[in-house]
């Protein structure tokens, strides 16, 4: 499989819906990342992405990578983040609904990310995501679906 580069460019194709934003948020060409996530299909034998006239859209393959990269790679990234001055610690874990995050929170804050804002980003369903952010594994949480207690 790939090397952490093209596993951390695949990650951000997928969190930000595109090849051209994932370049802005990694300082890198859009050439480059596409190269990067074609050349990752090519070693798994399967397509991650189905190409839209206006970004990505993940498929089940590219799903179920994500779950299973995600989270080691961004705790790897925050140890090698803790030690480098003008850091500002442990970055923030977000939660939300796959579309909504990638198209419009994600592009809203990238200037915080270009700025040192070190963010984690999970997708899921509302049910799922609660219990995360119950069980303190999210920071915060965007949902579509409103919630009632009694």
């Amino acid at each position: 499989m790939g090397s952490l580069d093209v596993l951390r460019t695949f990650l951000a194709v997928y969190r930000a819906g595109s090849a051209t934003r994932a370049a802005e948020l990694l300082g890198l060409s859009q050439p480059t990342v596409t190269a990067q996530v074609k050349s990752l299909e090519a070693d798994l034998g399967k397509p991650l992405f189905d190409r839209l006239p206006h970004g990505m859209a993940p498929t089940v393959a590219a799903d179920e990578l994500a779950r299973r990269v995600a989270g080691p790679l961004d705790e790897l990234d925050e140890v090698m983040l803790a030690g480098q001055p003008g850091q500002r610690g442990r970055a923030v874990h977000l939660g939300g609904p796959a579309e909504l995050t990638c198209s419009r929170v994600l592009p809203s804050l990238a200037p915080l990310i270009a700025g040192g804002l070190q963010l984690r980003v999970s997708l899921g369903l509302p049910d799922e995501l609660a219990a995360a952010l119950a069980e303190g594994s999210l920071d915060m949480m965007i949902s579509l679906v409103k919630r009632f207690s009694s």
